[in-house]
């Protein structure tokens, strides 16, 4: 899988788990907020974020039942679901090409696992602002959609910053668990390199100058 695929799922996973995570700390009366004219609530539409039926179609391996949740344990529990569906999108995605058929009424629909993919992390996106926006109509700022974003997901799992002080432009370059640096320093100039690792966001300095 390449290396913008495997983020992208893991931001899914990340960012989910943020919004089960935000919606837990409410009292239980919130999962029954909706939007204006809409009769969907929270709880229901966090259920339908689940991606079991997403995972399912790609390895086959169960579309496991999920409950709309009416208490903080449920949403937690559910949570711990969600969250291995979308270690088994992750999964899934290290194989994109092919073909799945599936039975939608008396309907036989035909798809490419690309398609099913990439569905599945747009359908998270979508429903995780539609919960956000549903907090806001009610005056709640519960859902910040700045903090799940790439940048604070960058920062989330680790960033290797490199800059020169005699102003070329900054590169970066880092996988996770695994960080590793692209660039050299350049021997005649003194190289500045920043390291952000999640917990804490210790600064390490690394100054060289090579005459």
């Amino acid at each position: 899988m390449d290396v913008v695929t495997d983020r992208l799922f893991r931001h899914l996973a990340w960012a989910n788990n943020y919004v089960f995570d935000r919606i837990a700390e409410q009292p239980d009366s919130s999962l029954k907020l909706a939007a204006p004219n809409d009769t969907w609530t929270v709880a229901e539409i966090l259920e339908h974020l689940t991606a079991s039926r997403y995972a399912d179609l790609l390895d086959g391996t169960g579309d496991i039942p999920t409950q709309v949740p009416s208490n903080k344990a449920e949403v937690l529990a559910l949570k711990e679901l969600s969250h291995g569906f979308d270690l088994r999108l992750r999964e899934a995605a290290k194989n994109p090409v092919g073909f799945v058929e599936f039975q939608r009424g008396e309907r036989t629909i035909r798809r490419n696992r690309e398609t099913i993919l990439t569905q599945s992390i747009h359908h998270a996106t979508e429903h995780r602002a539609q919960i956000a926006g549903i907090f806001a109509n009610h005056g709640l700022k519960v859902i910040d959609l700045d903090e799940i974003d790439m940048w604070q997901f960058a920062n989330y799992e680790g960033l290797i910053y490199y800059t020169d002080l005699e102003g070329s432009a900054p590169t970066l370059s880092f996988t996770f668990p695994t960080l590793y640096l692209a660039a050299s320093l350049n021997p005649t100039r003194i190289s500045i390199l920043i390291i952000f690792i999640q917990e804490g966001f210790f600064l390490i300095h690394l100054v060289s100058k090579v005459k």
